[in-house]
């Protein structure tokens, strides 16, 4: 029973976070998803090449372009057309403040393309390596929410760190557009379950390990910025 009240509380307070993150555009954020996840999926089944690289591309990258990230570019936009900038930033745990918010959008989009590319890989019976494309889903996942974070406490309006933030992810397109899923094809060599061969091994290591390491250096100086009030207020 406690546990069950602990998930319950937990689910709660995610979804205050995503209502106070979203507002009145909740609903819509959340029709749209599954508009896009649902176009995903169609289009995947038509596409008789690599259904699962399909999959990958409409239900991963286009919603955490076209929706992740413009609903985080409000992130403290959202506190300054409210007047309340100055009292969020001097609180107690003011950083952790939007860094939880941001940690709610980040985890969603990732728990939904954990949950699509699961079921595509089961379906089709473990027919690409599941470590490489969880891995590369989270690290890509990672970097569009950092990318958003660190253009939010430097530019003022939304609309302008979301141009900068879809920029910053495209100009890094040859690793947060790379497409991990590795299929077997008749007469190639034999893919495996939850990792590929060697050489498609250190390829994705190639891809996933920047794009995790340029979204920690973001954050980090988003943080940092977080954590001197006075840089967003004076640009404010």
């Amino acid at each position: 029973m406690a546990e069950r009240g602990r998930w319950r509380e937990n689910l709660s307070w995610a979804g205050a976070c995503l209502q106070l993150q979203l507002g009145r555009q909740l609903v819509l954020v959340a029709v749209l998803d599954a508009v896009l996840v649902g176009w995903g999926l169609f289009d995947a089944l038509l596409s008789p090449g690599a259904p699962a690289a399909g999959l990958y591309v409409g239900c991963v990258l286009v919603p955490l372009v076209l929706l992740g990230m413009p609903a985080l570019a409000d992130l403290v936009a959202l506190e300054r057309r409210a007047g309340c900038l100055d009292l969020a930033l001097a609180a107690p745990a003011g950083e952790l403040y939007f860094l939880r918010r941001a940690g709610v959008v980040a985890a969603l989009l990732a728990l939904q393309g954990t949950l699509v590319m699961g079921v595509a890989w089961i379906a089709g019976s473990a027919s690409f390596p599941w470590l490489t494309v969880e891995g590369q889903l989270l690290a890509v996942t990672a970097f569009a929410v950092a990318t958003t974070l660190f253009w939010a406490v430097r530019l003022t309006s939304p609309g302008s760190v979301w141009l900068a933030s879809v920029a910053t992810f495209v100009a890094a397109g040859g690793w947060s557009l790379w497409v991990p899923v590795v299929t077997a094809v008749p007469g190639g060599p034999r893919v495996g379950k939850l990792l590929p061969a060697p050489w498609d091994l250190w390829e994705w290591t190639t891809h996933a390990l920047p794009l995790a390491l340029a979204a920690w250096l973001l954050s980090l100086y988003a943080r940092r910025r977080l954590r001197r009030p006075e840089t967003l207020l004076v640009a404010g």
